[in-house]
């Protein structure tokens, strides 16, 4: 499984990422700023994205991870966990989809965020089933269909 984290502080999660490791084998992890969101999704095509809000101090904090969230959820639609200290800023209907987990951050959020990927997991598996067949069947169409192209 891919996870993404999408934070402008990466220290201050190193041991939520510790904690996933130690519990999920195969699991491979990207942390990245709200600036390179948009080219990683693409590239790096996570199964779950766990996404800050905030970019800066808390107190005079820009809110981006929001627009991010819209690009997600448009453009690479995965599973999101939505972890942020101010996850209030987060009132959005699409907070209510089985694949978005709000998350708060804090002191002792680490299992929180380990419990949210578990409770994802079997979402993401279907989803890479899905994917795999969906694969599939437009291989077999493209087969059909080039000769006549």
């Amino acid at each position: 499984m891919r996870i993404l984290f999408i934070e402008d502080e990466p220290e201050s999660i190193q041991t939520v990422i510790d904690v996933i490791q130690e519990d999920m084998d195969r699991t491979e992890i990207a942390v990245i700023d709200f600036g390179d969101a948009e080219d990683k999704l693409q590239d790096f095509r996570p199964h779950l994205v766990i996404l800050d809000l905030l970019q800066g101090s808390t107190s005079d904090a820009d809110p981006v991870g929001l627009n991010t969230f819209d690009f997600i959820w448009d453009k690479h639609f995965c599973p999101i966990g939505v972890y942020s200290a101010r996850e209030e800023l987060f009132d959005d209907s699409r907070q209510q989809h089985p694949f978005v987990k709000k998350i708060q951050k804090g002191a002792s959020s680490e299992q929180k965020v380990l419990d949210r990927v578990k409770e994802l997991y079997p979402h993401i598996k279907a989803l890479q089933r899905t994917e795999r067949e969906v694969a599939a069947c437009l291989s077999i169409v493209m087969r059909v269909v080039a000769p006549q192209v």
